[in-house]
């Protein structure tokens, strides 16, 4: 998403470069008494920009993209608050999560499905639960017990 907002920003300063150019060379053309130096080219090199350049653009772009990005973050740090959570309902949840882990152990092998059933079932927990839960399961496939993939 970065790369196309910068590529277009140098799109639209190209394009304001080569409007500003064609319309100095124009006035410069349509003056009769309009005299040109010797060593005067006209190659159209306004419009282009050369390598330098470029970067300083980027660099501006990325610099105020980044604080754009930081405002926003600290705005919504500010407004996000978590749901109060119920320790009733978090340790069902957490009983549930071992019992499944527990029947894989017992069968020795989990399918893809599966897995990503349980990693949907061990997310609603909260952070000391999926912890253990991550844990007890990752020493499973370790060990063996469970034949699966994360």
């Amino acid at each position: 998403m970065l790369l196309v907002f910068l590529i277009g920003k140098v799109l639209v300063i190209e394009d304001e470069l080569t409007a500003d150019s064609g319309s100095a060379q124009d006035t410069v053309a349509s003056s009769d008494d309009a005299t040109l130096p010797a060593d005067y080219v006209a190659d159209n090199s306004l419009t282009s920009i050369d390598e330098e350049s470029l970067r300083m653009i980027i660099r501006e772009e990325l610099d105020a993209y980044a604080d754009t990005i930081a405002a926003t973050a600290r705005q919504t740090e500010g407004n996000v608050q978590l749901p109060a959570r119920d320790p009733h309902a978090d340790a069902v949840q957490l009983e549930h999560v071992s019992e499944q882990i527990e029947y894989f152990m017992s069968v020795g092998r989990m399918s893809d499905s599966e897995m990503a059933n349980l990693e949907r079932e061990i997310a609603r927990l909260d952070t000391e639960g999926r912890r253990a839960m991550l844990r007890k399961l990752t020493k499973a496939m370790n060990t063996g017990a469970i034949d699966a993939r994360f």
